[in-house]
């Protein structure tokens, strides 16, 4: 599950966006452990998002398309 994840991301992150890669990334992988909730997964999903988008979009100016690149 973790490897399917970490694949859809790098499929998607081109053609989808940062929004779109993160999170199939996100829920892909919470789906391997049966303990997260949907509400355990979204806050996962932001705050992950969010430090992407700080992180490699913001201070190193990398330039991912947030949705449909």
């Amino acid at each position: 599950s973790i490897l399917g994840a970490l694949l859809a991301f790098a499929l998607l992150i081109d053609t989808a966006g940062l929004v779109i890669a993160t999170a199939a990334l996100v829920f892909i992988s919470c789906a391997a452990d049966p303990d997260h909730t949907w509400r355990s997964m979204l806050g996962i999903y932001a705050f992950l998002l969010g430090f992407v988008y700080i992180v490699f979009v913001h201070f190193l100016s990398i330039p991912f398309e947030m949705f449909w690149g």
